[in-house]
């Protein structure tokens, strides 16, 4: 073989080596970002199921305003919101009738 060709091969070996290694690398960082991937997806689990809850709690605190507020003697205010809900519920009835 010449010399020429043997470095030619050499070349060619170098060069398949080089992009073996770039394959890689590649490899190892579509399997990191996969991992992390599926990591913030559970992360985004975690914090959709806290939303949901803070958002109970959140609702919860609102009507314990509402019944704290009648207790300490907000009766104009309690009555308003009775009248405007007995409307509301006339209104439906008057629709389910027709």
């Amino acid at each position: 073989m010449t010399e020429s060709a043997s470095s030619s091969i050499k070349n060619l070996t170098d060069k398949v080596n080089m992009l073996l290694q770039r394959l890689n690398n590649r490899d190892k960082h579509i399997t990191q970002i996969t991992n992390e991937l599926e990591f913030l997806k559970e992360e985004l689990k975690k914090a959709n199921a806290e939303n949901v809850e803070l958002q109970k709690k959140y609702n919860n605190l609102k009507i314990a305003k509402g019944v704290v507020s009648l207790s300490k003697g907000d009766v104009s205010q309690a009555r308003k919101r009775l009248t405007d809900i007995m409307a509301q519920i006339d209104v439906c009835i008057a629709k389910l009738s027709n």
